[in-house]
């Protein structure tokens, strides 16, 4: 048995170091760059809002910058919003558009299917420049379900109104299992006990939210990221 080269091995650890760090100086090269873009990008629409209306071509390149530094593609969105209390149609419809694009794109990741609490949170998180009224999101969802361009809004509860950003079809245990499962830490052996069913029919229900994207089995724990 040939013996470990300790030469060898603090060579390789501090090239894995040096990687490492390399890594993590892209990582903020890139943090920087979106961040002057996008602090370029509101400056023009704040600045020449009437020039970028008139032209498709700059609008174009604008939206495609405003993809670039993570914001959304909608140009004119970048200053602030508030919510009207009259003439509220036009507002709408730019809210809707805003939410269908974090539930498609931001929060792909979570399923397709968001809880309207956990898309208040995401909104007003990253959208620091928006004022909202409680009625405005709900009023935006109904507004994209009514036009077809979201496959529908679930209410399970007074607590728990699931929606859906694609199609997916939710059978009578799922629902009555992301019922149960809201507002705990959430364990098979606890949904076996809150919802008095034998633990197949538990693994059965998770199974088939985790391949639909909805739930995270981590051993006896479960995650539900859009919930």
């Amino acid at each position: 048995m040939v013996p470990d080269d300790p030469d060898h091995n603090d060579k390789s650890s501090a090239f894995s170091d040096f990687a490492s760090d390399l890594l993590a100086v892209e990582e903020e090269d890139k943090k920087a760059k979106k961040k002057i873009i996008k602090e370029g990008v509101k400056r023009l629409e704040e600045k020449e809002s009437g020039l970028i209306n008139s032209s498709k071509l700059l609008t174009a390149e604008l939206a495609k910058l405003r993809e670039k530094a993570d914001m959304s593609p909608f140009v004119g969105t970048s200053g602030k919003i508030t919510s009207p209390r009259f003439r509220r149609k036009e507002f709408i419809e730019i809210l809707g558009r805003e939410v269908l694009w974090i539930g498609r794109e931001e929060l792909k990741d979570r399923g397709g299917i968001i809880s309207l609490s956990q898309l208040r949170k995401y909104f007003t998180e990253s959208r620091d420049n928006w004022e909202l009224r409680d009625k405005d999101i709900p009023e935006a969802l109904d507004w994209l379900d009514e036009e077809g361009l979201i496959p529908t809004i679930d209410k399970l509860d007074d607590e728990l109104t699931l929606i859906h950003f694609r199609p997916i079809e939710l059978s009578e245990d799922t629902r009555k299992l992301l019922k149960a499962a809201m507002g705990i830490e959430t364990t098979q052996s606890k949904l076996k006990s809150i919802l008095g069913w034998s633990l197949e029919r538990i693994e059965v229900t998770l199974t088939a939210l985790e391949d639909a994207g909805i739930a995270i089995l981590d051993g006896e724990h479960v995650y539900f990221p859009g919930l």
